[in-house]
C-alpha cells in the first residue's frame, strides 16, 4: 500500500508532496539577541515580551539531510488591533508570501492572525542555526502572539510557541 501512495505522489506532484518531513528541529528558543549564530538574552517569565527592545529573534537549530528551506509563520491574536505589513517592500512581499504559502496556512490550521511568514534557507547539516526576527516595538504590536515553523511542504515542525509582548512605556 505504501508504495501504491509513494507512486500516486509522484505522478501527482512529486514524492516530497506526500512524504512527511525529513527536516527536525534539534532546539528552539524565542531571544533578545543573536551573538555568534547562537541565542543570547533568552526570553523566559512566561515568554512575556517587553517592547522597549523593539524586536525578538526567534532561533532554531536544524537537523537536515539536504539543503532546502523552512519557514516561521508569526501570528497575531492581541488586542484587537492588527499589525500589518506596511513596512515590506514589494519584493519582500514576493519572497515571504509565495502562491504556496495560504494553502500551507490554512492545512496548518492557522487564519487571517497570520501576520508575517518568513522563509529560511537551510543547509544540509546534523545543526544548523538560523533565524528570523519580529519587531515589536511599537504600541500596537502588544497582545498574544504565536509562531510555527513549517517546512516545505507546509508541514509542523514544533509544536506553537506562544508569548505575550507587553508595554514598558
Amino acid at each position: 500500500m505504501k508504495k501504491f501512495v509513494f507512486l500516486l505522489c509522484l505522478f501527482f506532484g512529486g514524492a516530497s508532496v506526500c512524504m512527511a518531513s525529513d527536516v527536525t528541529i534539534e532546539e528552539w528558543r524565542l531571544c533578545y539577541q543573536i551573538d555568534g549564530a547562537e541565542c543570547s538574552f533568552p526570553v523566559t517569565d512566561g515568554l512575556v515580551v517587553n517592547d522597549e527592545m523593539k524586536k525578538i529573534y526567534f532561533w532554531v537549530k536544524v537537523k537536515s539531510p539536504r539543503d532546502g528551506f523552512i519557514r516561521h509563520v508569526y501570528s497575531f491574536y492581541g488586542t484587537g488591533t492588527r499589525p500589518q505589513f506596511s513596512h515590506w517592500s514589494n519584493e519582500e512581499r514576493e519572497l515571504h508570501m509565495t502562491e504556496k504559502v495560504p494553502s500551507m496556512i490554512e492545512r496548518i490550521g492557522l487564519d487571517e492572525s497570520v501576520n508575517a511568514v518568513v522563509k529560511l534557507k537551510i543547509r544540509k547539516s546534523d545543526g544548523f542555526r538560523t533565524w528570523s526576527t519580529k519587531n515589536i516595538g511599537e504600541p500596537l504590536h502588544c497582545g498574544k502572539w504565536a509562531v510555527d515553523v513549517v517546512d516545505e511542504n507546509g508541514e509542523k515542525l514544533i509544536p506553537t510557541v506562544e508569548f505575550t509582548v507587553v508595554s514598558k512605556r
